[in-house]
């Protein structure tokens, strides 16, 4: 189950890393935004990568930490452009969550 909640968690960092790049790339303007997002998928990949290697609960506050970031500007995002999907917005930190609760228990 361990492999099962780090490849998710690795999967969802990738995501939102090609999602930042892709905003960096895009939007000059919100450039802050999206570095912001590229270091919360890259600490939620350090943190898979550490749990994966059999880091015990050390990684959970980095993947948490990372998490948030990426959740925290997905909505900001959203809010910037003027068209927030509140639906899409609790998917994801629904999954952020359950991520987070397999950390823990796996």
């Amino acid at each position: 189950m361990r492999y099962f909640v780090c490849i998710a968690a690795i999967l969802f960092a990738l995501l939102h890393l090609l999602a930042g790049a892709v905003q960096w790339k895009r939007q000059p303007e919100a450039r802050g935004r999206a570095l912001v997002m590229l270091c919360g998928a890259a600490a939620a990949l350090i943190s898979s990568a550490v749990k994966l290697a059999g880091g015990g609960l050390s990684c959970v506050p980095i993947l948490f930490c990372g998490l948030l970031l990426i959740c925290a500007m997905a909505i900001l995002n959203g809010r910037a452009a003027g068209k927030i999907n509140p639906a899409h917005h609790a998917v994801r930190i629904a999954a952020a969550v359950l991520l987070v609760l397999g950390f823990i228990f796996f």
